[in-house]
């Protein structure tokens, strides 16, 4: 059972101030004007069939005009304008509160000038498209049970436009006043799409029903989420059967994914089964599970990802944990990464904790990566698993820089992790950076005094990777602040 709402919390304005919204069939749906931007050109809408408005910079139907902060249609119940002329109302204190529960069957559009109210499974249903609006909250309501925690599902076919700003973020939270906000409050964002998985008709951790997801289609496109921050979520249900921060079911490479920071989550901050989608500029903050994981087959490209592991988290947890489920199931997992910083929580505890675990016959090709404060920086498990992994520095780990004595327990049919490391331009060398910043959530320090290229490579100029990001690690020396600009990331400590 999950933990009850704390005694002293006094019930919030808006509680009693909200209105709901029920979604599903012969349900209204949600109309409200957008009044933040949303787009600088018309590519930014493309995909959505519209173009963009250069005057109010919003994605708009072509020769369709729009409201002004002024003149919106409110939701069900009677809320109506927008600012009136009064100030900007996406920063009011004091919101109207819709709830959302069910399916969502119509596209809907949810504005700053609102906050939103998950109950339960909230579902994008396929042929339908959710657009979010910059600096857009939307709350997690929370549930005592498991089974009925908050939960945002787009469903193969369904789509997501959520395009934030650095300074407006886009924000799902917990519904509880920031002093008693937890990891685990609710459940989380999941994507599910149309692209190749190596298992037949599978379905999504932590969904009992509406969960399905995987096709041909590895070009699928579930639309864009760029600029958000995913807090306070994660469900364990039971063993293998959990809801993350941010979850990909058989998404494909046509969505969009950047700049998302997961924190406090209960699980994994990323995980991703099968598909191809690409995303860069990830940042996991105090995780209580791994902070990047991927099954089933997943092929996609990440660049840019940091994370920081949770201190005194006593759990069998890794920077990154990769498998591809068994020796014979294809599509083979092989992401592709470059420019990755993995944080350890730099104690030694009961829990052995890895830089990375690579298991499950699964491939991978990783470089210009920088590992430190984990037991041990890397494990590969299972005969047969194909890595590479190239040009990084792992240092500063509490046991051993690169891996453990395995020679007691063979796990990986003679894979020898330390002579692969060593082999491949990659080194223990000191980064630079002190292990006591890297690892403060508050007053940390995660770019070396100046960028690490002696042992680093280009990425390939194919379109996705920055080519020029010549170096180790996701930050690319004290000057690149990408990590702290605006408000879409938050370090702290709750």
């Amino acid at each position: 059972m999950r933990r009850s709402l704390p005694q002293k919390a006094s019930i919030p304005s808006w509680l009693t101030a909200g209105v709901a919204l029920a979604v599903g069939v012969g349900a209204c749906s949600l109309v409200v004007d957008n009044s933040t931007e949303q787009c600088t050109s018309d590519a930014d809408c493309a995909k959505f069939n519209t173009t963009c408005d250069l005057t109010t910079n919003l994605c708009i139907d072509p020769g369709s005009g729009t409201g002004g902060q002024g003149g919106g249609t409110g939701g069900q119940g009677g809320n109506t304008g927008g600012g009136g002329g009064t100030g900007d109302p996406c920063d009011d204190p004091d919101k109207p509160v819709i709830t959302i529960e069910g399916d969502i069957t119509s596209d809907a559009s949810w504005t700053c000038d609102r906050d939103y109210m998950l109950k339960g499974r909230v579902y994008v249903t396929d042929g339908v498209t959710l657009s979010i609006q910059a600096g857009t909250k939307i709350m997690g309501k929370f549930a005592a049970n498991e089974l009925e925690a908050a939960v945002l599902v787009v469903q193969p076919g369904g789509m997501i436009n959520a395009v934030g700003t650095a300074d407006r973020p886009i924000v799902f939270t917990s519904e509880l006043e920031p002093q008693f906000r937890e990891a685990g409050d609710w459940g989380g964002v999941i994507i599910l799409g149309r692209a190749r998985v190596n298992e037949p008709s599978p379905t999504i951790e932590g969904i009992t029903a509406g969960g399905e997801y995987g096709g041909t289609e590895d070009d699928d496109d579930s639309g864009i989420l760029r600029y958000a921050r995913i807090e306070y979520s994660g469900t364990i249900i039971g063993a293998n059967n959990e809801i993350n921060g941010l979850t990909f079911g058989g998404v494909g490479s046509g969505t969009q994914i950047d700049h998302i920071q997961v924190r406090h989550t209960l699980d994994d901050c990323f995980e991703f089964f099968g598909g191809t989608v690409n995303a860069h500029h990830l940042v996991c903050q105090h995780n209580e599970d791994d902070g990047i994981d991927w099954d089933l087959g997943y092929r996609g490209k990440l660049q840019f990802v940091v994370v920081q592991q949770k201190p005194n988290t006593n759990e069998d947890m890794h920077g990154i944990e990769a498998d591809n489920s068994s020796e014979t199931a294809l599509p083979v997992s092989s992401p592709t990464l470059y420019n990755i910083t993995l944080i350890g929580n730099n104690q030694a505890l009961s829990s052995v904790q890895y830089g990375m675990v690579l298991k499950e016959w699964t491939d991978a090709t990783i470089h210009n990566t920088l590992v430190m404060g984990f037991d041990y920086g890397w494990d590969v498990r299972d005969e047969g698993a194909g890595i590479t992994l190239a040009n990084s520095i792992f240092f500063g780990q509490v046991l051993d820089d690169i891996a453990e004595d395995e020679t007691s327990a063979d796990d990986d049919g003679g894979f020898d992790e330390v002579a692969v490391f060593n082999a491949n331009d990659n080194t223990t060398a000191d980064p630079g950076i002190p292990i006591g910043d890297a690892t403060n959530p508050l007053e940390f320090l995660l770019g070396p005094p100046a960028a690490l290229t002696d042992n680093s490579v280009p990425p390939p100029d194919d379109g996705f990777f920055d080519p020029t990001a010549n170096y180790v690690g996701a930050v690319e020396d004290a000057n690149d602040t990408w990590v702290t600009d605006g408000s879409w990331v938050v370090w702290d400590n709750h």
